[in-house]
């Protein structure tokens, strides 16, 4: 299986980096640099295990740059499927109350009760993304505690393929949208011509980066939902997707860095 998720572990010496798989530390590399070193092992997954589009999870935060270091904290990460839902062809139509823009296909309205359908789910991983939305299986939802599950909003779907994972689509309870970050040097996309929807998820030395004003955190909350993207995302804190990282019901599951910023420097959404 390609594009599986490997628990990456790593420690500076001196000024080399060493990363290795977790599982498999003789699976080791050292680098002078930690994004030489992440390269190296992800030719080295190839070689040794086949999979040419490995994904690195790591075990504790990467080192991060001057800028980006004073938003990491309250640590916040966005949880999704390394994996893709097909959905039937042709699309759907009445999944969203006013439909789709015709262009950006960004959705209109709130999602209705209509059940999505897909080609494909998952066989293995217990999430997976379309251009419409995120879907997490019931061992996944069986991670969470019922506070949490209380502050999210998942429906069920079907799939035309065999598999005996039962998956929900997260469809609901934002708390936040997310917004920019004023003077960040990363490219942000370019309007839709057609509704003029641009959302704030920003281009940078070849990585996505998104941020969320910290006023609009609710501290008390360990998961909860975040819109203002083209489909909702799942949040949590760092301490509790360490929790449940690598445990049944998170298989191909990845996080990635939610970048917090005071709402001084926050650049908020004027489109809806």
């Amino acid at each position: 299986m390609e594009g599986k998720v490997y628990l990456t572990s790593w420690r500076k010496s001196g000024s080399r980096f060493k990363l290795w798989l977790t599982e498999k530390p003789e699976c080791s590399i050292t680098a002078d640099s930690f994004e030489g070193a992440k390269e190296s092992l992800w030719e080295l997954i190839c070689l040794k295990y086949g999979d040419g589009e490995a994904v690195l999870e790591f075990d504790v935060p990467p080192p991060e740059s001057e800028l980006l270091a004073q938003y990491s904290e309250p640590e916040i990460v966005s949880i999704s499927g390394n994996d893709s839902a097909e959905p039937i062809r042709p699309l759907q139509e009445g999944l969203f109350e006013k439909g789709h823009c015709p262009v950006c296909r960004r959705q209109w309205g709130g999602r209705t009760k209509m059940v999505a359908e897909f080609q494909y789910l998952p066989t293995v991983s217990d999430g997976a993304v379309s251009s419409d939305g995120m879907y997490f299986s019931s061992d996944f939802l069986d991670l969470l505690t019922p506070v949490e599950l209380d502050n999210l909003a998942f429906q069920p779907v079907k799939t035309l393929n065999k598999t005996k994972k039962v998956f929900y689509e997260l469809v609901g309870k934002p708390i936040a949208r997310y917004v920019g970050l004023t003077g960040f040097p990363g490219k942000r996309g370019e309007p839709c011509h057609h509704c003029g929807y641009a959302g704030f998820t920003n281009l940078y030395k070849n990585k996505l980066f998104c941020f969320l004003a910290k006023s609009d955190i609710n501290s008390n909350l360990t998961c909860f939902v975040v819109t203002g993207g083209l489909r909702l995302n799942l949040c949590m804190t760092g301490e509790r997707w360490r929790q449940i990282r690598g445990k049944r019901g998170a298989k191909n599951c990845v996080s990635s860095q939610i970048y917090i910023i005071p709402e001084s420097e926050a650049i908020r959404m004027t489109n809806s």
